[in-house]
């Protein structure tokens, strides 16, 4: 794509007027970039002003033309919304709710076909996902369990794994009727926060993964290994889709294959 210095947290597809559709944030330039699939390829089509220090963006495949921004420091996420032909200047959403002065966005993104984000408020963490077949946000409260909390993954259903400021053990935690089981996780605790994904089966179960030097990894509900998937001749893995229960693509680290 003709991109430079693309982040896959600044990028985000949706579907515009019926066009395949890929959006990117300018931070240097304050621009929204769009990118339209024509004949089978990508072609630049239009820029739109856009806002500075933005983390990351996601567009909920549940309402068409809207994406969702992650501001630096924000207390509340932004929105911006095709129409009449363009995007919308960024503006704060939901824009009819008050937002906790101490709220902080940890992050935003989009897994599974669900958008979704983790607010810190006080102590508590709340876990926001927009599922692409429903219309309103689900929000899952994590009590007690935010102090100093400064990144964090979701993980599929209640779960979500995090690290504490200043420490290297991982969290893991899950709502189980509405109480926080929280585990440490001391085997993992060199490990990177976005080495973590899952993928969704027909039976609409979640099966968290790892891909971490070249090698899926398979894990079970307290994140032990189970299986792990590997490329023939030592070929290591750089990008992992899963399409259904019995075929997924596999990207190899050269980026050709």
């Amino acid at each position: 794509l003709p991109m430079e210095k693309a982040s896959l947290k600044l990028n985000t597809s949706l579907i515009i007027d019926g066009q395949k559709t890929l959006v990117q944030a300018d931070n240097s330039n304050a621009l929204f970039k769009l990118f339209v699939n024509k004949e089978q390829s990508w072609h630049a089509e239009n820029t739109f002003p856009g806002i500075r220090n933005v983390e990351s963006i996601a567009a909920p495949l549940a309402k068409e033309g809207k994406i969702l921004i992650h501001v630096k420091d924000s207390p509340k996420l932004f929105c911006s919304k095709w129409e009449n032909n363009r995007l919308s200047y960024p503006s704060p959403w939901p824009s009819n709710e008050k937002t906790p002065k101490d709220q902080v966005i940890l992050k935003l993104a989009r897994t599974a076909g669900v958008t979704w984000w983790v607010t810190r408020n006080g102590k508590d963490l709340e876990l926001h996902t927009w599922p692409m077949d429903q219309k309103e946000v689900n929000s899952a409260l994590f009590k007690g369990i935010g102090d100093k909390v400064e990144d964090v993954n979701w993980l599929g259903g209640t779960r979500i794994i995090y690290r504490k400021k200043n420490k290297q053990e991982l969290l893991l935690s899950q709502l189980h009727e509405e109480h926080v089981v929280t585990e440490e996780l001391s085997k993992l605790k060199k490990a990177s926060l976005n080495e973590f994904s899952f993928v969704v089966n027909s039976k609409k179960q979640t099966q968290a993964l790892r891909l971490v030097g070249g090698i899926i990894t398979w894990l079970n509900d307290k994140l032990d290994p189970i299986d792990q998937i590997n490329l023939p001749n030592s070929i290591k893995i750089r990008a992992y889709v899963q399409i259904d229960d019995q075929e997924a693509y596999a990207l190899d680290q050269t980026g050709r294959n």
